[in-house]
């Protein structure tokens, strides 16, 4: 998500899924209504806004002693609403966009395992800004928030068969992280006699199943193509070479 923050202390967030628009997610003049109190900002992470106040109209912070990191809290819109819908309607989009919300920092956290693991660093206590790489979660704790994330999901789906809501909730199987929790939807369903929603996802099963079985045939061709092509750089690099001992040869 692209941010930025004004000279009215005003930071947005350009949203794709809302109409492209720019939408307001904080508004530090609240907080900081003094003009001689401003904010530097140096990052954001998971919907965190780090960066050091600046007194006394100072324009940039100092080098020494280092200024004190502020961190405010903000909240990324990922549905919207309006004032026409029911409070269940409301509700329900409520719930939609904790879930959201939930699988989009669930990716991340397994993202940034993936890419920053190995780089990890033992941060001490005297260097609290390197928090990056401090933060990271471990295997246990991505999949403790992918269980607590997926029992959320499923109180979800019982919740819409219950309440005449029954679409909704292949789309939420979408949603769904862990495999015996995949298991556990198709039991519901079956426990609550939705064989026309069981129906719709075993054929979407199916599907997906195929379309992974042809995206890995797809790389498995491309690996051998690869293959094939080194093995003939290879035969060239040697041709050329036996080429140069010969004419070494000849000239001596």
């Amino acid at each position: 998500m692209l941010f930025t923050y004004d000279s009215e202390k005003i930071m947005r967030g350009f949203s794709f899924n809302l109409g492209n628009n720019w939408i307001p997610l904080l508004n530090l003049q609240e907080i900081y209504p003094d003009d001689n109190i401003t904010f530097w900002v140096l990052g954001i992470q998971d919907e965190e806004l780090y960066g050091v106040e600046l007194k006394n109209g100072l324009v940039e912070p100092l080098i020494y002693p280092r200024p004190a990191t502020k961190i405010h809290k903000f909240k990324i819109p990922f549905i919207g609403s309006n004032n026409k819908e029911s409070d269940k309607e409301q509700e329900g989009k409520l719930f939609e966009e904790k879930i959201l919300r939930d699988l989009v920092f669930i990716n991340h956290e397994i993202w940034r395992k993936n890419k920053y693991a190995i780089h990890k660093e033992v941060r001490t206590y005297k260097q609290p800004e390197q928090y990056y790489s401090e933060s990271l979660k471990d295997d246990n704790q991505i999949n403790e928030k992918s269980k607590e994330h997926d029992k959320f999901v499923l109180s979800t789906m019982k919740d819409c068969i219950v309440y005449g809501y029954p679409e909704k909730v292949v789309d939420l199987y979408n949603c769904l992280m862990l495999n015996k929790s995949k298991g556990l939807c198709m039991s519901l369903l079956q426990t609550l006699n939705q064989d026309k929603i069981m129906e719709i996802l075993n054929k979407k099963i199916v599907i997906d199943q195929l379309k992974e079985s042809d995206s890995l045939t797809i790389k498995a061709k491309d690996d051998n193509i690869q293959i094939l092509e080194n093995l003939k750089l290879r035969e060239n690099k040697n041709t050329l070479s036996d080429i140069a001992v010969n004419l070494v040869s000849v000239y001596f």
